[in-house]
């Protein structure tokens, strides 16, 4: 082998290595993750369900909270839709298209109404009290492929990073910063360590003890497409993805602390049931005097 050719032969081996490398690594993002099913039962998943508009495109995850409940993001209802569906993971990976969208006859669940916190703020990029409860028309009962998502039991005093290091989130959202448009075809996750309130601070001034964040990274995060979507520590939600400036752009990502927003979880699901019990009996009442 003459110089020019070992020249060339040194150049092949080294771009082949880098690039098979890179390729690899773009496989495996949410940004940085995995699929969720590989690492199950070790990672629970099946409460995770998929917000769609009416034509089933990808808008936002969330969390199936019981039969009729599901925990989101309160900015995924920003923008104006003629309506909106819900579809389990099990289903979603059955139905989902090369461009994302769901079959039309894939079985999904309408919602019947869409709860935002009444202090929800989205200031330019600072989203404060980013929470929403979504009733379901239709329950989803539990099945081989579907549970109810674990909340925190109440308010914790100091920080979650205290009593969790290391958080697992999880979405279907882009797996390329570059790319907005085309979700994720399968779910994936991604593990992250969460900071304490002290050290967000001052990463961001606007912090409040209602948000946590996680430790910037360049190869790990979460995207456009997994808002909604919650974070988890040993089974428990303590967050939900809400909003950072980029994807794995060494900047912090922000999350809903659940844990400060219990009352108005309980409050709403607690008054909306009973207000509809309310309608039944008088519906049956009216049914029984006048028919």
């Amino acid at each position: 082998m003459n110089y020019m050719s070992e020249i060339i032969y040194i150049f092949l081996t080294v771009y082949i290595h880098i690039y098979g490398s890179l390729s690899k690594f773009a496989e495996n993002r949410i940004i940085g993750g995995y699929e969720c099913s590989r690492h199950s039962p070790k990672v629970n998943y099946e409460f995770m369900v998929v917000l769609t508009d009416y034509w089933g495109k990808h808008i936002c995850g969330g969390s199936l909270l019981n039969s009729k409940w599901v925990l989101s993001a309160a900015h995924c209802f920003d923008a104006t839709h003629y309506s909106y569906h819900i579809c389990d993971s099990f289903t979603r990976q059955k139905c989902i298209k090369p461009d994302g969208i769901l079959r039309e006859e894939c079985p999904v669940h309408d919602i019947r109404h869409v709860y935002v916190h009444p202090k929800y703020v989205h200031n330019k990029d600072i989203l404060f009290n980013d929470i929403a409860l979504l009733r379901l028309n239709t329950p989803m009962h539990l099945k081989i492929n579907l549970r109810y998502v674990q909340l925190p039991h109440a308010f914790i005093v100091g920080d979650v990073s205290d009593i969790c290091d290391i958080s697992t989130l999880m979405g279907w959202g882009v797996t390329d910063r570059n790319n907005k448009r085309l979700p994720s075809m399968n779910l994936l996750c991604v593990d992250i360590r969460i900071m304490s309130y002290e050290d967000c601070r001052i990463k961001f001034r606007l912090m409040k003890m209602s948000m946590l964040c996680t430790e910037p990274s360049m190869v790990k995060d979460t995207c456009y497409g997994d808002s909604g979507g919650p974070m988890m520590c040993n089974d428990v939600q303590y967050g939900i993805t809400s909003w950072g400036w980029e994807c794995a752009m060494g900047k912090p990502a922000f999350y809903t602390r659940v844990d400060h927003y219990l009352d108005f979880i309980n409050y709403t699901m607690e008054n909306n049931a009973i207000r509809i019990s309310l309608h039944f009996l008088m519906f049956a009442l009216f049914f029984l005097l006048f028919i």
